[in-house]
Formats: C-alpha cells, structure tokens, sequence
C-alpha cells in the first residue's frame, strides 16, 4: 500500500527493462527480461525485447534463442519469423537463414515475405545465382513491383549480365 492507502503496481519485467535501458544498463535489462521468459507466462514483447538487447550487446546466440522460444509460443507471428530471419542473416548464419525461408515458403509458397529474406539471405552469403531465382519469383509474383524490377537487375549487373540488366 502506498503512503495514501492506495495499491502501488509494480512495474512489469519490460517498465523494468525500458528504464534500465533508458539508462544504457543492457546487463540489467536483459536480466530482468530473462527472468520474465524463464517464468514461462511472460507476453511475447518480452522475448522479443529481450532479442533486440542480446543484439545490441552482439549476443548473437541469446538475441536467436529468444525469438525461437517466441516463435514456439506463438508459431504463426509472421513479425516474429522475420525478426529471427533477419538475426540469422545480421549474425552472418546464411544458411540457417535460409532453411528457415525455405521452410516458411513451403507452408506459404506465395508469400512474399520469406521469398524477399531468402533473396536477402543468398545476396549477403554473396550466392548471386540463387538470390537471382528468389528475385525472379517476386518479379513473377508482383510484376507490377518496381522495387522487386530494380533488386533483379543489381543482381543481373552483379552477375555480370548487363544487357538483361538494363532491359
């Protein structure tokens, strides 16, 4: 009880961690995000803060960790796919990357989402050939894109093909 009578709420795991990291203490913050998720019942927002502060800290493994046990709780959360995608492919494990878009494309072979990660993906492990066909798919799929247009003919100049490039 307060000093007046009335109830005095404690602050939830992630008040804590936002003013620990308001304060630049990652440590601590990430602390007591782990001990939220450690608990089981923590919200998804926990694990994925907890994910964004083991990046900050270059904690490639616990920053991954956490959106998996996230993406366990909550399969579907396309945010979440993509936020483990973009891990992967930021911590350099291209091929984790891309088993994970290739894995997401088979239940949704039209989704463009996986398909623009797994062009990502083959573009940052420098596999042209490849983040070509994933390019060429987005083209297929949204041929009215002008972004999907220009990503393919970068790669077509990368390749070495200018001709198809400019055309």
């Amino acid at each position: 009880m307060g000093e007046s009578g009335e109830r005095v709420m404690k602050p939830t795991a992630l008040q804590q961690a936002e003013e620990y990291l308001q304060r630049g203490r990652l440590k601590q913050a990430a602390r007591v995000l782990r001990r939220a998720v450690q608990l089981g019942n923590a919200p998804l927002e926990c694990y994925l803060r907890l994910a964004e502060v083991c990046r900050l800290q270059e904690n490639w493994r616990g920053a991954i960790e956490a959106v998996r046990a996230a993406l366990q709780r909550q399969p579907d959360a396309v945010p979440v796919r993509e936020r483990l995608i973009e891990l992967l492919i930021e911590s350099g494990r291209f091929a984790e990357a891309v088993a994970e878009c290739e894995r997401w494309l088979q239940e949704t072979p039209e989704h463009p989402t996986p398909l623009e990660h797994l062009l990502d993906a083959h573009w940052q492990a420098m596999d042209y050939p490849r983040a070509l066909q994933a390019a060429n798919q987005l083209v297929r799929l949204q041929p009215q894109s002008a972004h999907y247009r220009m990503r393919r003919a970068r790669l077509l100049d990368n390749l070495g093909r200018h001709a198809e490039a400019i055309s």
